[in-house]
């Protein structure tokens, strides 16, 4: 059968997602407008693109049939514009439409507060965080207080110290709000840099700071190691920090102990591996993150000494 430029380009651009979901294929949501394949999650879906990792292949939804399905080409055009098939089984697919949003190519920072007094309280109160650590984020101005709405606000920069990215958390421990801030780029989340070959991964750079706070309750020096939060559990900070500091050799995942961070954790791990990279992990002993146990644990030293002193 002949096709002609129209319909092959028709085919090219059918809704990707649309077609996997209507073909019974399990799909995984891995961050904003991101998805993966179950069957095969180093298998990425965004923006009606897909990219295989562990193949190194990739393509538009037309190259999804041919490449992935392995569908000849006049069965893949027939197959997306709706002609091919059984009759009791026609895949009626949309043409993918990209989201209309604003354009927003400048990072949009919030105001700063003229001291961080809600932030350490929250930080170090509420969320149990080292003092000094939290002393140290703020002199190096990775951490300050919004203005109107004193949120936390945890900036990332790129290599060469621009601020590429800010995300922020409430301070307030009745109401949970935490989002990325307008314009911000997520190959660059919050870090703090180190001296060895190693770097710590998390979900959220209060998980981060509660690792380094463990860390140095035992006595080492948290700044040793690189820590970088992921921002959620995609790989994109991960790859563009591990470009940026090629000395790292061993990548450590701290991610949450639960049913998305197993699944994150099986995932970049094998894109790691594939990379040539020593790949371990290190959840927290109990609780669902690095903080909830941090938290667990200086309850119990409090309750420790208390009892010292009794």
């Amino acid at each position: 059968m002949f096709y002609s430029k129209e319909q092959i380009e028709k085919a090219r651009n059918a809704d990707l997602l649309t077609y996997l979901q209507q073909s019974g294929y399990r799909l995984i949501k891995s961050a904003r407008n991101e998805y993966r394949l179950e069957e095969h999650d180093s298998l990425v879906i965004s923006n009606n693109k897909w990219y295989w990792f562990s193949r190194g292949i990739g393509g538009n939804t037309l190259d999804f049939l041919i490449k992935y399905e392995g569908k000849r080409l006049t069965e893949a055009v027939g197959t997306l514009i709706g002609i091919y098939g059984r009759e009791d089984r026609i895949v009626n697919i949309k043409t993918y439409i990209p989201e209309k949003k604003k354009v927003v190519t400048e990072l949009k920072l919030p105001e700063k507060n003229k001291d961080c007094r809600r932030v350490y309280a929250y930080l170090i109160k509420t969320r149990c965080l080292d003092k000094e650590i939290v002393n140290d984020m703020v002199k190096e101005k990775l951490i300050y207080e919004s203005k109107d709405t004193h949120n936390v606000v945890f900036l990332g920069k790129d290599k060469d110290g621009n601020i590429k990215h800010a995300s922020m958390r409430g301070t307030l421990s009745d109401k949970s709000f935490k989002g990325d801030c307008l314009g911000s780029d997520k190959k660059y989340c919050f870090n703090i840099k180190g001296r060895s070959d190693t770097l710590f991964v998390f979900e959220s750079a209060i998980d981060l700071l509660s690792h380094a706070t463990i860390t140095k309750m035992k006595k080492r020096d948290y700044r040793e190691d690189h820590r970088l939060s992921s921002g959620g559990v995609s790989s994109v900070a991960l790859f563009q920090y591990l470009e940026d500091n090629p000395g790292i050799k061993n990548v450590v995942l701290c991610l949450d102990n639960d049913e998305a961070g197993e699944k994150a954790k099986i995932r970049i791990a094998k894109e790691l591996l594939e990379k040539g990279y020593e790949v371990s992990e290190d959840f927290p002993p109990s609780g669902k993150d690095w903080n909830e146990y941090l938290k667990k644990l200086s309850d119990r030293m409090k309750n420790t000494s208390i009892l010292g002193i009794i």
